[in-house]
Formats: C-alpha cells, sequence, structure tokens
C-alpha cells in the first residue's frame, strides 16, 4: 500500500497531503492525530471506510473525500475541525453518526449525491461557515434540529423528492417554502 510506511505522530505540522487518484482502498490505522496547516485531498480513491480516528484530525483548509466508495462515516467524525471547506459528495454515504452534528466547517459542506434517508437528530448543531448541500440524496425528512443551523446562508435539497416535512423557524419562513419544491435551495438570511 502506498502509504504503509508513511508515520504521522500529531506533533508535525503539516502543509497538505494530497493523493487523490491513487486508488487506495484504506487508509493506515496510524492516520489520526495530524494537523494540517493547508488541504487533505483523498478525493478519487476507492476508499470504503476511514480509520476509527479520523475525526481527531484538525485541517486548517479544505478537506476532500469526495468520489470514493464511503458507506459510511466513523463516529468521531464528530470531531473534526475544517477550515476551509468538507467535500463528502459523490460517495455512498447511508447514513451519518450521531456526532456529525458537533462538526465545525469554516466553509461549505458538500454531501451531494450519496445515498441519505435520515440526518441524525445532532445536524442542526453544525457550525457551518457558508452553504451546504445535500441535493441528490434519499432524504425523506429533516430533523427538527435542522432549523438551528448555525452560520449557513444557503441549504441545497434539490433532488430529494420525499422530502414530507420542511422544519422551519417561523411563520415567515412557513409562509416562503410552504410550497417550495423539493428541488428548492433555502435561503436562510
Amino acid at each position: 500500500m502506498l502509504m504503509g510506511s508513511i508515520s504521522f505522530d500529531g506533533d508535525e505540522n503539516i502543509m497538505d497531503i494530497l493523493l487523490m487518484g491513487y486508488n487506495l482502498k484504506k487508509l493506515p490505522d496510524n492516520f489520526k492525530n495530524i494537523k494540517l496547516l493547508g488541504t487533505l485531498n483523498l478525493s478519487k480513491n476507492k476508499l470504503t471506510e476511514l480509520p476509527e480516528n479520523f475525526g481527531d484530525i484538525t485541517v486548517g483548509g479544505s478537506l476532500h473525500l469526495e468520489n470514493n466508495q464511503l458507506e459510511k462515516l466513523p463516529e468521531t467524525f464528530g470531531n473534526i475541525t475544517v477550515g476551509g471547506s468538507l467535500h463528502l459528495e459523490n460517495n455512498q454515504l447511508k447514513t451519518l453518526p450521531e456526532t456529525f452534528g458537533n462538526i465545525t466547517v469554516g466553509g461549505s459542506l458538500y454531501l451531494e449525491n450519496n445515498h441519505l434517508k435520515i440526518l441524525p437528530v445532532s445536524f442542526g448543531n453544525i457550525n457551518i461557515g457558508k452553504n451546504i448541500n445535500l441535493g441528490n440524496n434519499k432524504l425523506k425528512s429533516l430533523p427538527n434540529s435542522f432549523t438551528n443551523i448555525n452560520g449557513s446562508h444557503d441549504i441545497q435539497l434539490y433532488g430529494n423528492l420525499g422530502i414530507q416535512n420542511l422544519p422551519l423557524r417561523s411563520n415567515q419562513h412557513k409562509k416562503q417554502y410552504a410550497n417550495a419544491p423539493s428541488d428548492a435551495s433555502i435561503v436562510k438570511k
């Protein structure tokens, strides 16, 4: 395996790790406690899982896990701090860990083109600096905590044709989005 001989002890400040398109199927178990000043790009591989302590990393820039074959994320994923955007689009995610609501993302969160049917109750606790894209999943409902999302400006839900409820904060929002089709974006002011 490409990374079998790489050792991370967590004491180093690394600028970027760019391992996109290497057909990686698994990361070594010692891939944890990393503090990156820049970007971690593991996109376009064949990852099906992440090490259990993967959420203990800190990424100053963006984290790219898109275009893999991830079916689930470890429970520790909720511990993750990403200064830029978090890319989880184009995977096979069916669920998110309950701890997912603890993440901090300075940029946007991309979860489109997965197989998500439900979001964890904690989802409304996430701290997002910009936008959330949940398009083209299989969401049927949104947790009531969805209205608590901090910092997000645009929430995209297009392609989730089965959404039955759209939790809203106030009557003003209800009036504005009561007839919103499931392919609409929700803009929070």
